[in-house]
């Protein structure tokens, strides 16, 4: 080993070059200890571990070199790099900038530029930039890669001839880069004069240049059972929100279910939900960005897949030649640059249907087809999606012609053929949404083309890209999309019908212009796919022309497409298992590929056999007990009276994100429902009216709001004597009713909740046609004369009963007691006054459901009624197995621990919460929510319970709580498990020894996975409401990064409001509002704000004293700080505790913290962050300011 800095670093350069990266690392971290100073070390560890993967190391080895040395350009690209390859586009451009005011011809850097201001469609500089390296460089390969980044400029711009003209010239100037080729074959499907004769011929073309001339021997697996469990492989760039993820996941998720592993290899670095989603059911994540294609085909061999799935194509992330090297017994293509075939005769299948590949379509693919038997894809509908708005057309007052696709689809043609529809709509108006319109040239280019047929400019609107919440809104401003041609709308597609917009399409003559055709149809909207130009402008002004049936499909279209195949990832998992096991099957039979399609029962039914292929199914898994519900679409839900609002079921279900819920309250017993409605938790709110027979009736309002509805009360001579003062009349009011079957956009309802006091019967007899579809219907039965004409039990059963419901409980039962209640104490009383009837189908109706409403109704009994075994039951109708999965899950089925304490009481139904070891919860993803709230506990027995209580009391949804117990001593675990219970949202984890205060928060944070984040005190409380509220605060106003209730201190019994932690960090400048903090932090109840978790991204939590403050001051480097009087955060203070402070952050070692440390951390801080944004001197002079004011405010606070 070499003595010198030099010599290590010369060292480590050849280590690298052998591959020996762990040599290498170490070799430069002794070069950086002997020479601390010294930039290069730093740098160089931050390219090795660029090279493997761990981008997060690399940024801080990066972060650390530029902290010495500001200007160093290769550590300034190297920072580029990361942004680049992570998709922050404007700090890779800054870090690019900075290297190439050093280095202005920087091969790396320049390249860089060119991508980045692509991304950022700044079409011009980027244009102008390529062009310009073209004509400076004289390297072959070089230059290919120019002239290959000049024709993806071509095409994002629309400029199509011009984007070949680029894409040949880069493929002419490479033998080894085969991203030019597939460019243009990729290309070629945009333009509107070539045939499908000349794709395929392109397609073939990739293939000659860079396919293996002699073909590779395929591994065989030792065994070639047909029914055993089968290793799939995917690989793609688009794990994530990105039409691979968005058209894949609910699907992989039933697949892995059906004896299936799958191993993802993932050509991108960015996590998000769908990311989160397929992490969770993948055997094995492996990051592939810097991986070459024969280390990938080697790392499929020795993974031993089975199949192998191409999830990328000729798009970003191609990895077409690992497929040419044949790594798998079986090669197939799928969804994710799907366009046509891919022209690669080593590929044995392609995925597809009969609408993308109709018949006879065969001969221009040289893969086998395998047609599903509906979509070729199943769309995850985003978790976010805005409510649908009404047709914008009634507000308007014209009609809103839109397309949202990649605006290189949008070509002359189409431009001509929508300008038609225009001319013939003289109102109406084109919003076209895409990320290359926000380019000047790109406006003029669309505007000129429009002019050229008498448009307006000012009745073409033109945007650019948003985020995806943003985008989807938009649609809220289109009537009517229009699907471009000859390269169709797909994932853009599903989208309009999820926002309620009909799509019209004309089929293009590839696979590539079929994709709206499919979605359409197999969503039930086969009207909307036309056959010609002429079809497509009668079908659009039809539409334009009837604004009461545009805005009856708006409201109808996304519930119509969330109930359809589309969207059905349990049964395309079904037939997708179908397809594998058969081809599997085929393969171990030593029979070559052959097309696949499936007969109307579902068989799969392979070409030139003479019969379907009975398809071996692996054993059952008797170890496999894992169980969610899972149902396409909400539980429709109608409350009449505010029953179900005011119960207990409600708040659990709102939690749970699956009911939709419409309520009509005639007697607004519900004081916040339009608030409800506003934060989610109602989908329709509706005072004043009643359910009834249409007819205006008369609203009773009694002394008790609860007894007020459409019956009378009896006269005070005739009522109970138990009842009253209760039925007391205050006041008649005139109430109009609607019968439940004239309810306007309501097709079906799942669940039916009627009150007891309005009359039931005759909103039965009016809602005959809905109560088919009900699922459950629970209904208020009187049993003492209270109202005239009151309906009784047995008119009730005989209305459901014909419905094919029959009664099975009764629910909260209220007593009366005829004790005297001023001379006794509280009596719970004997006379039963009301009940809840609870109606579920019968074993006729229950044996003639769908799969989807038995999922359904088995989740309303269990999460509303707790009804463990009719639940059981109904699901037992979907698969046996699947119901005792359900019994496992509920801690039902008895085992040999279980066995031993059937002493217990046989009432206990409650379970205590799982407690997880932390190596047990490491071992599987953590789950993904939108909001997590971490909860760092030590000893907290006295105070536990209240601060879990206030968490099971927050009405949000997509929200995690982790409990981390740093080993507790006095009992605080078991309180947190009996506390906690059943309650799904919590995840609870045990340390192994006591990782310290400090080291408990780190953990919590860094072991979970959310947007949103918060800490809570274990002896904290929240104000009820407080996420919500302050959920919507931050969702509100990007410019916060984080958001806090207002502070309130509890001692002893104690409560008062804290304004001492109350402060003004709300200036726009991240310096100003850094140095503030510095400067005047002393009580830190905002450290349990709700924060952005991305603000903290790379950041260090260290064991100093202090460290709160530089968490804090880390956040509002990225934003303010705002406050929300709707929230309090209730924060316990204690005049001594058992341990001291120094005690609780170091794990009961009372080891000393010395001040100096807190100093340096936030100096180091400070310095990385600023780096991006000052000037070197600049940094080193506020870097001084901080440690002089720390050193001022804390130098006389005893270490």
């Amino acid at each position: 080993m070499p003595k010198t800095p030099r010599g290590l670093k010369q060292l480590a350069q050849r280590l690298r070059d052998e591959g020996k990266f762990d040599d290498a690392r170490a070799a430069l971290r002794a070069a950086a200890e002997l020479a601390p100073t010294d930039p290069q070390p730093w740098m160089m560890l931050g390219y090795i571990d660029m090279a493997q993967g761990e981008h997060a190391a690399a940024r801080g080895h990066f972060e650390q070199a530029l902290a010495l040395e500001p200007e160093d350009a290769d550590a300034n690209q190297g920072m580029a790099t990361i942004f680049y390859l992570s998709y922050e586009n404007e700090s890779g451009l800054r870090y690019i900038d900075r290297t190439l005011e050093k280095r202005p011809d920087h091969p790396i850097a320049l390249i860089c530029k060119v991508q980045i201001l692509t991304r950022l469609f700044r079409m011009e500089e980027a244009s102008a930039l390529c062009s310009k390296l073209i004509e400076t460089e004289s390297d072959r390969e070089k230059k290919a890669t120019h002239w290959n980044d000049l024709g993806n400029i071509h095409r994002a711009m629309g400029q199509l001839e011009q984007g070949e003209i680029a894409y040949r010239k880069a493929a002419s100037l490479t033998d080894t880069d085969p991203a030019p080729l597939s460019n243009w074959l990729t290309l070629l499907h945009y333009m509107p004069d070539r045939s499908p004769l000349d794709i395929l011929q392109a397609c073939k073309e990739w293939a000659r240049k860079f396919a293996p001339t002699v073909p590779l021997p395929r591994p065989v697996p030792a065994d070639r059972s047909p029914d055993r469990k089968l290793r799939i492989g995917m690989f793609s760039d688009g794990f994530r929100q990105h039409p691979v993820g968005a058209m894949t996941t609910s699907a992989l998720e039933h697949l892995v279910k059906l004896g299936f592993e799958l191993y993802i290899y993932t050509t991108n670095s960015r996590v998000d939900e769908i990311t989160q989603r397929v992490m969770a059911i993948a055997t094995r994540w492996a990051s592939i960005a810097n991986v070459r294609d024969e280390e990938l085909a080697r790392r499929v061999r020795e993974d031993g897949i089975d199949v192998l799935v191409d999830l990328a194509g000729h798009n970003s992330g191609n990895r077409i030649r690992t497929m040419t090297l044949q790594p798998a017994p079986i090669l197939m293509k799928w969804v994710g640059g799907l366009i046509n075939t891919t022209g690669v005769e080593a590929i044995d299948y392609l995925l597809t249907d009969n609408i993308e590949s109709p018949p006879g379509s065969d001969s221009f693919y040289t893969e086998k087809l395998v047609r599903m038997p509906d979509d070729y894809i199943c769309y995850v509908p985003p978790s976010d999606a805005p409510d649908v708005a009404p047709l914008p057309a009634l507000r308007n007052g014209y009609i809103t012609f839109g397309c949202f696709n990649n605006p290189a689809k949008v070509n002359e043609v189409v431009l001509a053929k929508w300008a038609g529809l225009l001319n013939a709509v003289p109102t109406s108006r084109l919003y076209l949404k895409g990320g290359a319109y926000g380019s000047v040239e790109m406006q003029q280019r669309i505007l000129g083309i429009l002019a050229a047929h008498g448009i307006d400019a000012d009745r073409v609107r033109l945007e650019g890209q948003s985020v995806h919440a943003a985008h989807m809104a938009c649609y809220n401003e289109v009537d009517i999309a229009l699907d471009p041609w000859p390269y169709s709308g797909g994932l853009t597609t599903c989208e309009a019908m999820m926002m309620g917009v009909p799509v019209v399409t004309l089929p293009g003559p590839t696979f590539a212009g079929r994709h709206s055709a499919t979605h359409l149809i197999n969503a039930g909207m086969p009207e909307l796919v036309v056959a010609d130009w002429e079809q497509y402008h009668a079908r659009v002004l039809e539409l334009a022309g009837d604004l009461q049936s545009l805005s009856t499909i708006r409201r109808h279209l996304r519930d119509t497409l969330l109930r359809s195949p589309v969207c059905d990832g349990r049964r395309f998992a079904g037939n997708l298992a179908q397809a594998l096991r058969a081809i599997w099957q085929r393969y171990c039979e030593d029979k070559p590929p052959a097309a696949l399609s499936f007969t109307p029962e579902g068989q799969p039914w392979f070409q030139g056999d003479a019969s379907p292929t009975v398809v071996s199914q692996p054993p059952a898994d008797p170890d496999a007990q894992s169980f969610e519900f899972s149902f396409q679409g909400k539980v429709v839900t109608l409350d009449h009276g505010a029953n179900l609002l005011r119960s207990s079921a409600f708040t659990s279900l709102a939690g749970l994100r699956g009911l939709q819920l419409v309520q009509i309250d005639p007697a607004s017993q519900a004081a916040d429902g339009e608030s409800l409605k506003q934060r989610g938790l109602l989908h329709d709110y509706h005072a004043h009216v009643a359910l009834g027979d249409g007819k205006p009736a008369t609203l009773y309002a009694c002394l008790n709001a609860s007894a007020s509805g459409t019956l009378e009360p009896l006269p005070s001579d005739r009522e109970p004597a138990i009842l009253r003062p209760g039925l007391t009349v205050l006041t008649r009011l005139p109430i109009a009713t609607v019968a439940l079957d004239s309810i306007e956009g309501l097709d079906y309802i799942d669940w039916l909740v009627l009150g007891g006091a309005y009359d039931s019967v005759a909103i039965l007899d009016g809602g005959q046609r809905l109560l088919q579809s009900a699922l459950v219907v629970q209904v208020a039965v009187n049993f003492v004369a209270a109202y005239r004409d009151q309906p009784d039990l047995s008119s009730l059963s005989a209305r459901l009963n014909a419905a094919g419901l029959v009664l099975l409980r009764f629910d909260d039962a209220r007593y009366a007691s005829a004790l005297p209640a001023d001379r006794t104490r509280p009596h719970t009383g004997s006379q039963l006054t009301v009940a809840q009837g609870v109606f579920i189908p019968g074993d006729q109706k229950l044996r003639s459901l769908p799969a989807n409403a038995l999922w359904k109704l088995a989740f309303i009994l269990h999460s509303a009624y707790g009804a463990t075994d009719a639940a059981y039951r109904v699901l037992c109708h979907i698969d046996p197995q699947v119901g005792e999965r359900f019994l496992a899950n509920c801690g039902w089925l008895k085992t040999a621990d279980t066995a031993s304490q059937e002493t217990r009481s046989a009432g206990d139904a409650r379970r205590a919460a799982t407690v997880l070891s932390a190596a047990e919860y490491l071992a599987r993803p953590a789950p993904y929510a939108k909001v997590c709230v971490g909860v760092p506990v030590y000893n907290e027995a006295r105070h536990i319970e209240a601060t879990i209580r206030s968490l099971q009391a927050q009405q949000v949804e997509d929200v995690r709580f982790l409990i981390s117990d740093n080993g507790s001593t006095d009992g605080t675990l078991d309180i947190i498990r009996d506390v906690v219970g059943n309650d799904e949202r919590f995840s609870i984890v045990r340390q192994e020894s006591n990782i310290g205060a400090i080291g408990n928060f780190r953990w919590a944070l860094a072991h979970s996975s959310s947007k949103y984040f918060m800490w809570l005190g274990a002896h904290d409380c929240l104000s009820d409401g407080y996420l919500a509220s302050v959920l919507t605060r931050i969702e509100q106003a990007d410019d916060v990064s984080m958001v806090c209730g207002m502070p309130h201190s509890i001692i002893g019994t104690t409560v008062a409001a804290v304004p001492s932690a109350v402060y003004d960090f709300s200036d726009p400048s991240a310096l100003h509002r850094y140095m503030s903090s510095v400067a005047l932090l002393a009580n830190c109840t905002i450290l349990h704000s709700l924060f952005r978790r991305e603000q903290l991204e790379g950041f260090d939590i260290r064991e100093t004293i202090s460290w709160d403050h530089v968490v804090i001051s880390r956040l509002l480097w990225g934003g303010k700080l705002a406050f929300d009087d709707k929230a309090q955060y209730y924060r316990r203070y204690f005049p001594t505790r058992a341990e001291g402070r120094e005690e609780r952050l170091s794990a009961g070692k009372a080891r000393q913290f010395p001040r100096k440390d807190f100093y340096d951390y936030y100096v180091e801080d400070f310095s990385r962050l600023a780096t991006t944004a000052l000037s070197a001197s600049e940094v080193k002079k506020h870097a001084k300011a901080i440690r002089d004011v720390l050193k001022k405010r804390f130098e006389k606070v005893p270490e």
